[in-house]
């Protein structure tokens, strides 16, 4: 079971983050229109169900748009850097080591061009 849940997801293309941000605002404005216009509807109908229907059919368009990684959410691939040489895992050469952050303590040394009373 693992081993066909670990083909199917390898196998299925994954969307960048601007498909990711568009899938969003799809989703919200398609949800938040028809929400309105299913209500509108509803009312002018005086039929709760129908507002229901509406609604449901406008969940439906939703999943079949925003859910499957459709080629429009892949127009701006992602390309990450060449790894490092080696095998090196830690800090990259010529980038700095962290270093320990000076004390936050106040200090009893007054701060430079202070004035002495």
């Amino acid at each position: 079971m693992t081993s066909l849940f670990k083909r199917v997801v390898d196998t299925v293309p994954s969307i960048d983050y601007h498909g990711q941000k568009l899938a969003e605002d799809l989703f919200t404005w398609i949800l938040s229109g028809s929400a309105v216009i299913a209500f509108a509807v509803g009312w002018m109908l005086q039929d709760f169900m129908m507002t229901l229907y509406l609604s449901a059919a406008a969940a439906a368009f939703c999943v079949l748009l925003v859910v499957p990684p459709w080629p429009f959410y892949r127009r701006h691939p992602v390309t990450f850097l060449p790894p490092l040489k080696g095998g090196d895992h830690g800090a990259a050469e010529g980038l700095a080591t962290t270093t320990p952050l000076a004390s936050s303590a106040p200090s009893s040394q007054p701060a430079e061009g202070a004035k002495h009373k």
